[in-house]
């Protein structure tokens, strides 16, 4: 199976999951008003009888306040050779080459177990956590994640892997390193979707003064770089992308 029918295959189980989230939320919202210790989080395993796709839907408040407006969300669980990974998927915005126009392409995100592994042994430092509690809190605490380009400053052994350990990212929690991959369609030399495994975190308070001066260097770079191509693209301070 393609990347591309991989995502297309996630794709029809969309309001499936969404009835899931809105049959679970009363439930969660429940066992929330009950808990004695925050942050508090809840998932439940639901497996799609149409497709036999396995998810984990779940939810997730930081305090008291959350309770009712708690954050909802969801993985696909994906085993290759015994190896499972949590799988989020969404649109991502490229531009193929530096002359093409901004476009929305399939992107999905795959995060190996010891990814969370790590993030449990350095931020959360709760080993009581299963799989499932970890990755419900990374994907809560850290909905943006902003694409840094990996240099000799940021990981001076990078001469030792190939382009596709070039990638890496930011988020609120620390710093993601990655393998990002293409895949291109038969009869176009179009990226038809995109795949990054994570691969391992790291937090930056654990990071050289010159690691974290790179990343905000690598940070603000992006943040321009979007900003530029933002206002080319909008037309009356608005911009919509279609994925096809």
């Amino acid at each position: 199976m393609s990347y591309k029918e991989m995502y297309d295959n996630l794709a029809k189980d969309k309001d499936k999951i969404d009835y899931r989230k809105d049959y679970y939320l009363p439930k969660a919202v429940k066992e929330f008003k009950k808990a004695k210790k925050f942050p508090a989080w809840k998932w439940y395993d639901y497996k799609n009888p149409s497709t036999g796709n396995q998810y984990v839907v779940f939810f997730y408040v930081e305090n008291k306040l959350q309770i009712e407006k708690p954050i909802c969300d969801s993985f696909f669980v994906y085993y290759v050779n015994n190896k499972r990974f949590a799988i989020h998927w969404g649109a991502t915005i490229i531009k193929q080459t530096p002359n093409h126009r901004m476009e929305a392409v399939r992107e999905i995100r795959a995060f190996s177990s010891h990814f969370f592994q790590r993030y449990e042994e350095r931020f959360l430092k709760d080993h009581s956590l299963s799989t499932n509690d970890v990755a419900c809190r990374f994907f809560a605490r850290n909905p943006d994640f902003i694409p840094i380009e990996i240099n000799e400053e940021i990981n001076n052994n990078i001469g030792n892997y190939n382009d596709k350990a070039n990638r890496g990212f930011r988020i609120r929690d620390g710093f993601c390193f990655t393998m990002s991959g293409v895949e291109k369609s038969v009869d176009e030399d179009k990226i038809d979707a995109i795949v990054t495994v994570f691969t391992t975190f790291v937090t930056e308070s654990t990071m050289s003064e010159s690691q974290r001066e790179a990343i905000e260097k690598g940070h603000l770079k992006t943040w321009l770089q979007s900003m530029e191509d933002f206002e080319k693209e909008a037309k009356d301070g608005s911009i919509e992308f279609v994925l096809q």
